[in-house]
């Protein structure tokens, strides 16, 4: 029975080394990349939904950013405080209201959903669901309700 031998290239070393120098990085990193990433999928559960349904209980957000629920309020508070959202927490009621979400780059389903929403809202505006003015009535060339 003969033993076959496993010859490295001469770089491998420098690879093992750059391997475990960027697992340290990463390592080190990893409080900064996971509070990155529960941010990130804040930002993309509140803009998944409608404006009228931004009223999120701290149990959907820690469903969502899969995090501790004793965590929510922290990183709703680290959102609100980089201007990546604008909005009130309801510390009793743990809910957080949720007004605007910065805007960023869209990928093609979320450029999809944008425009089935505002599709959404012109059917409303056109079909006279919201009050408005004479000036306004004007400016949309509809008729509106209330007026």
């Amino acid at each position: 029975m003969s033993t076959k031998r496993l010859y490295l290239p001469s770089s491998a070393p420098k690879l093992t080394r750059l391997s475990n120098a960027l697992q340290r990085d990463l390592q080190d990193s990893f409080a900064f990349l996971r509070q990155k990433i529960c941010l990130m999928a804040l930002i993309e559960a509140v803009f998944r939904r409608p404006t009228t349904d931004r009223v999120l209980p701290f149990s959907v957000i820690a469903a969502e950013t899969r995090i501790p629920a004793n965590e929510v309020e922290h990183l709703v508070m680290k959102a609100l405080s980089l201007n990546l959202i604008r909005g009130t927490l309801d510390q009793v009621a743990s809910t957080t209201a949720i007004s605007w979400v910065q805007p960023r780059v869209l990928d093609k389903a979320q450029i999809d959903g944008l425009r089935a929403r505002l599709a959404e809202w012109t059917d409303k505006v056109t079909g006279g669901e919201f009050p408005c003015g004479s000036g306004a009535r004007l400016l949309l060339g509809v008729s509106c309700r209330g007026s």
